[in-house]
């Protein structure tokens, strides 16, 4: 299976190298290599986290992603207790949601983050013992409450929020929280501390 979900992965890139623009170039497009999948463990998709640093998204980056996210259904699919490759098609989701809200399609957009969070709490809930695949998860929940949170569904938002800030908490107690991802915290906390002041605002104006 391995031999052929590389020469999948290939053909759905079409090349060793894929566009995106990243902050630390200055805005200017350029291309980067993208990792091959490795026999039964994909090492592909790093490139969909390093994304989460890229900004404009165009309609071209979606569709390589789009092709390569079958490519990590049909890993998954057949390895569902597989770490690397659960966390590789997870980069892949959010990042198609991600560019879906850079281009205003929420449902897309809510789509991609809704798999993602079933794909995940599947293997959360069988394998409680992952703390990365369980902040992963806490990431994700912020993610749908940032969509409410631009619907201006603010009740709904407030609930994924403090979804991901209890789970992300839980993780900083028993000390599997990196540094990076305490900062999770006070973003979540923020959004949240938002959403309720847009509730509040109706009793502030009588």
């Amino acid at each position: 299976m391995g031999n052929r979900l590389a020469r999948s992965l290939a053909d759905a890139l079409g090349t060793s190298k894929v566009s995106r623009t990243n902050k630390a170039a200055g805005n200017e497009r350029r291309s980067i290599p993208v990792q091959m999948w490795d026999g039964e463990t994909p090492r592909a998709m790093q490139f969909a986290r390093d994304w989460k640093y890229e900004i404009k998204p165009v309609d071209s980056d979606k569709k390589v992603l789009e092709k390569a996210l079958e490519i990590g259904q049909e890993a998954v699919t057949a390895n569902p207790t597989n770490a690397a490759s659960t966390a590789n098609l997870s980069a892949i989701y959010q990042k198609l949601g991600d560019i879906s809200l850079e281009m205003g399609d929420t449902a897309a957009a809510r789509h991609y983050y809704d798999d993602d969070l079933k794909m995940l709490e599947a293997f959360v809930a069988a394998d409680p013992t992952n703390a990365e695949m369980q902040a992963t998860l806490a990431g994700n929940y912020g993610n749908r409450g940032y969509i409410e949170q631009r619907e201006e569904q603010y009740l709904t938002a407030i609930e994924w929020y403090e979804k991901g800030i209890a789970l992300l908490r839980k993780l900083n107690v028993a000390g599997n929280l990196s540094a990076q991802r305490m900062k999770w915290i006070d973003n979540l906390e923020k959004n949240l501390a938002d959403c309720k002041a847009q509730l509040r605002k109706p009793k502030e104006a009588e």
